[in-house]
């Protein structure tokens, strides 16, 4: 597995990806300026390279910085991140024309969306001078929310179907759930995320009309009931713990110190190279690429913080999830499942900064802390005696029988 290699070791030559037999195909000169981008070049230049991701604004900086000839943008990297790398560890299910596709309907729904936001924030910036950093992290916090409301119902069936399951056997117990913990939800969704991924997920997501239960048909072929009943107990817990409100009170407070910040830092960078970089103040559109780079070189080194936030509200609904859907089997069962990609044990420090939920030993320590205090919650299995109910699945998890009801926890005698 990638998650168990040390990352700062080199792989070898049996674990690394194949190379090409044949040069990747580029045209002679660039889009753009059209100066060639392929060898060979003018004497006495050399090769730099940049993660600034494929975003060209970014590039467009280097065309004014004296010295550079010619630019090209690395999409191989993305190729490599989100295919390759993906289908090497068994993760991915799609080819790379679908996969393509999936990615420039991100793109135009990022430049969609993402136009809007810039349109209005740069608004904000030429009406409010003084203040503009404020009113930009109050409507960023808007534009959140507006996305979390719009996402279910409009966001994800543009990359997959949703479709209604009227399976009771799998409903009702959810359902059960969810009127239990006051989740006005009356139906349950699936999602088939098995297009793209062998990943398992469910979600409980938007607000009033648009709230939904959905699981991926990953977690409906490879779970059992009782790991389904665990998984969807966590993801009622993010929504009856108020994780959205407490989430947007983070981006929040992160957005109020990132635009400060911003407002300090442009300032500074603009006395001393606008004129240079034919910035003229900030309200000035060629600003976006400085301001784009700015906001990475924020979020990464906010990403310890961030992390642990996520990981103290993963935690939490962990807990909730385990007492409402009292199956800690079944919860360590899934969390078995997420270590297929993700490192069962890592150390503190590596938790501490690349974690954004609980490790797998992490969640399964809960869930037999809690079977151990709530012994007495479960009867036994018919036909085995002395077992625990739920303390073993009824079937294999990776081949479901559709006429196996999950174990249910009796109350305690009074």
């Amino acid at each position: 597995m990638f998650m168990l290699k040390k990352k700062s070791a080199m792989p070898s030559r049996a674990d690394a990806l194949p190379g090409r037999t044949q040069a990747m195909p580029m045209p002679a000169g660039h889009f753009v300026h059209q100066r060639p981008i392929k060898a060979p070049f003018p004497a006495g230049l050399e090769k730099a390279i940049f993660g600034l991701g494929c975003f060209w604004g970014a590039e467009r900086l280097f065309w004014k910085l004296p010295g550079v000839f010619t630019t090209a943008v690395g999409f191989p990297l993305t190729v490599y991140e989100g295919y390759l790398r993906e289908h090497k560890y068994g993760l991915a299910t799609q080819n790379f024309g679908p996969w393509l596709n999936d990615q420039l309907k991100g793109l135009l729904v990022g430049l969609v969306l993402g136009g809007m936001l810039v349109v209005v924030l740069f608004g904000v910036v030429r009406r409010l001078p003084r203040t503009w950093w404020i009113w930009g992290a109050g409507v960023t916090i808007l534009f959140t929310i507006f996305l979390q409301l719009i996402g279910p119902v409009y966001l994800v069936p543009i990359f997959n179907k949703v479709t209604r399951l009227n399976d009771p056997r799998i409903t009702q117990p959810i359902l059960s759930m969810a009127r239990a913990n006051g989740i006005p939800a009356h139906d349950v969704y699936q999602i088939d995320a098995s297009r793209q991924t062998t990943r398992m997920s469910a979600n409980v997501s938007g607000f009033g009309h648009t709230l939904r239960i959905t699981l991926n048909d990953n977690l409906l072929r490879r779970g059992s009931p009782e790991e389904i009943q665990a998984v969807m107990g966590h993801e009622m817990g993010h929504y009856v713990l108020g994780h959205a409100y407490s989430g947007l009170g983070f981006l929040g407070a992160c957005s109020i110190i990132f635009f400060a910040l911003l407002r300090w830092a442009l300032d500074v960078l603009l006395k001393r190279w606008g004129e240079k970089w034919q910035i003229r103040n900030i309200g000035d559109p060629a600003v976006l690429p400085l301001v784009v780079l700015l906001g990475s070189i924020f979020f990464f080194v906010l990403t310890p913080l961030s992390n642990t936030f996520g990981r103290n509200v993963e935690y939490q609904a962990d807990i909730f999830g385990l007492n409402a859907s009292r199956q800690p089997d079944g919860f360590a069962q899934a969390a078995l499942h997420l270590a297929e990609y993700r490192k069962m044990e890592p150390g503190p420090v590596e938790e501490w900064i690349f974690y954004d939920h609980p490790s797998g030993h992490t969640r399964i320590s809960a869930a037999m802390r809690w079977k151990a205090e709530n012994l007495q919650l479960f009867s036994a299995l018919p036909g085995k005696e002395n077992a625990p109910n739920g303390s073993e699945p009824s079937h294999s998890p990776d081949k479901p029988e559709p006429a196996t009801q999950p174990a249910q926890p009796v109350p305690p005698k009074r």
